[in-house]
């Protein structure tokens, strides 16, 4: 840590995180790594007074298994993401569930892959009705609900496919994710959000405290997979430990936490992939 400057971060699920800076002590690139896999870079050019003029960003593209699949019939995948507690120290996090979180198991020097919380105040499984927005100019996406501490919206209405944003609030740090393809009969209907892209359907139901995404499958995907497209801002990936992510901004701090699907098959055999 030269000058005071945080040089790196070392965590103990062996990714890292590497910050770059130049000699006015500004940010310029941030580096996360898996082992010798980049997980996500973000580099920044600089003015001389101090004003990003450009920003350049590698992000990974997001696909979950979808497990062994038996011949025909329908596959389900299902997964929720958590809104992070952004906090000043990691130490403070607790495991994330669906229900009221618990404090973690944590060793004595824990790194972003600790599971983390909902945000703080919200209400565990509340439901957040998702508000047709549609008609309004304000809003860039088909349906829109506030949960505590972030923005979410559902369907872009510049593109035809099936897309879900989350925003924190307070910093602005985002995540959307995009399945390829067109998408059909783009709904919602009290808390939930549904479509249809080719084989799959896909449906996002809103709480308070968290996302629940479910994929129902017509028969077994050609790579055995799910892939989303994935676009983030301010963030950065770091395992959790358990098959899924914990989203950190440039600081470290969490913000989001995607868990790891679970998924069942027509035959109800049920498996549990790690998303990559």
């Amino acid at each position: 840590m030269p000058d005071s400057r945080l040089a790196g971060v070392a965590n103990d699920n062996e990714t890292t995180t590497t910050y770059t800076w130049d000699n006015a002590r500004r940010l310029q690139d941030i580096l996360h790594k898996d082992g010798t896999d980049t997980l996500a870079h973000h580099g920044f050019t600089l003015d001389g007074l101090g004003n990003r003029t450009h920003f350049d960003e590698q992000l990974p593209v997001l696909s979950g298994g979808a497990g062994e699949f038996g011949g025909g019939g329908v596959a389900q995948r299902s997964s929720e993401p958590t809104w992070a507690a952004a906090a000043d120290d990691v130490d403070q996090l607790v495991a994330a569930t669906t229900d009221a979180a618990e404090p973690a198991a944590q060793s004595a020097r824990p790194g972003p892959g600790v599971p983390v919380a909902p945000a703080r105040g919200a209400q565990p499984n509340k439901a957040q009705p998702l508000q047709d927005t549609a008609a309004r100019p304000d809003r860039q996406a088909l349906f829109h609900a506030e949960p505590t501490g972030q923005t979410l919206d559902v369907f872009d209405k510049t593109t035809p496919t099936a897309s879900v944003q989350v925003q924190h609030t307070g910093s602005k740090a985002s995540i959307r994710l995009e399945l390829p393809g067109p998408a059909q009969q783009r709904v919602a209907l009290g808390n939930k959000a549904t479509a249809q892209v080719g084989d799959l359907n896909v449906s996002w139901t809103s709480f308070d405290d968290h996302l629940k995404e479910d994929l129902v499958l017509s028969k077994a995907p050609a790579s055995n997979s799910v892939t989303f497209n994935v676009q983030m801002k301010g963030l950065g990936f770091a395992k959790d430990g358990k098959g899924g992510w914990v989203l950190v901004d440039v600081g470290g701090h969490p913000h989001f936490h995607l868990i790891a699907p679970t998924v069942k098959d027509a035959a109800g055999k049920t498996d549990w992939p790690p998303l990559t």
